[in-house]
């Protein structure tokens, strides 16, 4: 299958491994992202958990021993929920099959964590090294790793260890403890790692206030507002009701200043303007003597 059709896709740093007991989890949240999606998450999994454990009956999925990384050969209960895969071996084809594509992520590459090549690597970037020197320091460092000197953690947990064999590939060191161990070897320099901008969150803008035009010469929001006031007084007849000017100018006044229309320099219509540049002539007091006037001719 071409990975480039696949619909989802699940990212796994390299060389880590994968605890079986999380895998369902992980493909089912592959699968189902999004926070309205919990109910299909959920009923994934409880299908992936199910489905998995018949994948390495079968034969279908290879799991191994935490410890030594060896298939495992008793993967039942408890021991095969604290079983692993390792993703670039066991994962990849059995992910394909069911629509997630597998995407490794560089191992101890950054920013916080880094393996001793890749440190090394950097530093001889930023330094403008050749190669020979590139060499020559990462043999340095592996040097120091070996002996304490350099504190090195195990990538499963990202804790301080003691390994008796550092590997450049595999273990981490962080900035902060190769600039420790710099600094001790009276190094002229010091590793600075760029760290990716926090790009800040999207603020919501705030409206730029509609500057109405003046008395003279604001026609649009002058036509507004006698609309307005021809729905408020249409509504209010309805109830049997007959608002005087004042109160449809400021029923309108407080309207336009919630959707923003100001006056001019900025300053708030109030009922008072509206009622003497807009109202004129307008008037709920003029349909309710229509109305008394045909009753009485009846």
């Amino acid at each position: 299958m071409n990975n480039k059709t696949l619909p989802y896709w699940l990212a796994v740093e390299e060389s880590k491994t994968v605890r079986f007991s999380e895998l369902a989890h992980l493909m089912a949240k592959a699968m189902h992202p999004g926070d309205d999606e919990l109910m299909s998450y959920a009923a994934a999994r409880i299908n992936l958990e199910t489905e998995l454990k018949q994948a390495v009956k079968d034969g279908a999925l290879t799991v191994r021993n935490a410890s030594g990384l060896g298939p495992h050969t008793f993967a039942h209960g408890d021991a095969l929920q604290r079983a692993v895969l390792i993703p670039s071996l066991d994962l990849g084809p059995f992910l394909n099959a069911r629509g997630i594509e597998l995407r490794l992520t560089p191992h101890g590459n950054g920013p916080d964590y880094w393996t001793l090549e890749n440190a090394a690597a950097a530093i001889a970037e930023q330094e403008q090294w050749h190669g020979g020197t590139r060499a020559a320091f990462q043999d340095q460092l592996q040097q120091a790793a070996d002996t304490g000197a350099l504190l090195i953690l195990d990538p499963r947990t990202c804790l301080p260890t003691l390994s008796k064999q550092v590997r450049t590939f595999y273990e981490f060191v962080t900035p902060e403890s190769v600039n420790n161990w710099l600094e001790k070897q009276g190094a002229p320099y010091r590793w600075s790692v760029a760290r990716p901008e926090m790009k800040p969150e999207p603020q919501a803008a705030t409206p730029a206030p509609v500057v109405a035009d003046s008395a003279d010469d604001g026609e649009a929001w002058k036509a507004k507002a006698r609309e307005r006031a021809d729905e408020i007084i249409k509504r209010q007849r309805a109830k049997d009701l007959h608002p005087s000017q004042e109160d449809i100018a400021d029923e309108i006044a407080r309207e336009f200043r919630a959707d923003g229309v100001m006056g001019a320099g900025g300053k708030p219509l109030t009922g008072a303007y509206i009622k003497r540049h807009a109202l004129k002539g307008i008037s709920s007091a003029q349909n309710r003597q229509l109305s008394t006037s045909i009753r009485r001719g009846k």
